[in-house]
């Protein structure tokens, strides 16, 4: 599927992502929402109610040997969501009117960002200012307590939705440094949590590859080793899995609700402990009370700054010893701690 870089002429290489690569990436996500909105329980289910909104007329038949053949499963749609293969622009034109969630995806400036040429200052420079009345973490500010609290609130609960500013400001040297020394110690995990999304956690590989391969064609330098980024694919992996273990902690501990599936709920709380570090995790051991396993005051206080929307559960009973475990943030050699 991917094609990696684009390549000029002679051994020049221009650090470029394919774009064929990105737009297969992009039409991945949007099966992976179709596949959401129209509550399919398989695979075929998918394909048959997707084409049935694209082509309602052909299941408009007489009844006989005509219905089985017009009944098969359309390959297009299950190429669209293990490929990312192109539909044509009337059958996603029929798709968005009936599922407008189509178009934010296909809209997210993240597409746009990933295939910036990475010789190109001016572009990061212009989204920046154009999205900083938004932003107010874009401001400058000398107090470093400021800029961070200002970065949490701006990326909220970790989705892929909120990666395009963070991807600006590291590919923007010229100013914001702050913001950008916050981004390498902490983006790594908050895609690695983003990617925990029970809708797009398919999708997630090919997007790291990109992100990963932008990163390095951005020319970062010395900028990149100090990002805290896995060193590969399987390292992005571990990471994933030693997150679902922490997870499943919190869940014995009744502070998270038993589920095979992560909620936004639970990368809301990963994401919390993360941020608040061991000052963090030594206060919410001294606030547990005895006897029961709740969800301490003080972390449903930090979750709901992100989201006040959040369904945070307060009391759960467990006979589990209560054990909080730091979220181990990502080590360029691929290693956890």
């Amino acid at each position: 599927m991917y094609r990696g870089y684009c390549w000029g002429t002679g051994d020049h290489k221009v650090s470029t992502l394919c774009r064929d690569s990105i737009h297969c990436c992009r039409n991945r996500f949007v099966g992976a929402q179709l596949y959401r909105l129209i509550g399919a329980r398989s695979r075929n289910e998918f394909a048959s109610l997707c084409d049935r909104l694209d082509r309602p007329h052909h299941y408009v038949v007489p009844s006989g040997a005509a219905v089985e053949a017009v009944h098969q499963t359309n390959p297009k749609w299950l190429r669209l969501l293990d490929e990312g293969n192109q539909l044509q622009a009337d059958c996603l034109n029929r798709l968005c009117s009936v599922f407008p969630e189509i178009l934010a995806i296909i809209n997210d400036p993240l597409w746009k960002i990933l295939s910036w040429d990475s010789d190109d200052r001016e572009a990061p420079a212009t989204y920046l200012e154009q999205i900083r009345p938004h932003y107010p973490a874009l401001a400058s500010s000398t107090y470093r307590c400021r800029i961070n609290a200002r970065m949490k609130w701006a990326l909220r609960v970790p989705d892929w939705t909120h990666l395009a500013m963070p991807l600006a400001l590291l590919r923007y040297s010229a100013q914001r440094p702050r913001q950008r020394y916050w981004l390498q110690e902490h983006f790594s995990l908050y895609l690695t949590l983003a990617s925990l999304s029970p809708t797009y956690r398919r999708c997630f590989p090919d997007l790291w590859v990109l992100i990963d391969q932008w990163l390095h064609a951005g020319g970062l330098g010395n900028g990149l080793s100090r990002v805290e980024w896995p060193a590969s694919a399987d390292a992005f992996k571990s990471q994933q899995a030693a997150l679902q273990v922490t997870r499943e902690e919190l869940m014995d501990c009744g502070w998270l609700a038993a589920d095979d599936l992560p909620a936004r709920c639970d990368v809301a709380m990963l994401w919390c402990i993360h941020l608040g570090g061991p000052q963090l995790i030594e206060k919410l051991m001294l606030s547990v009370s005895r006897g029961v396993r709740r969800c301490p005051k003080l972390l449903r206080q930090l979750m709901r700054e992100l989201d006040p929307r959040l369904d945070v559960p307060v009391t759960r009973r467990t006979s589990q010893p209560l054990r909080v475990v730091p979220v181990p943030p990502a080590k360029r050699d691929g290693r956890m701690g």
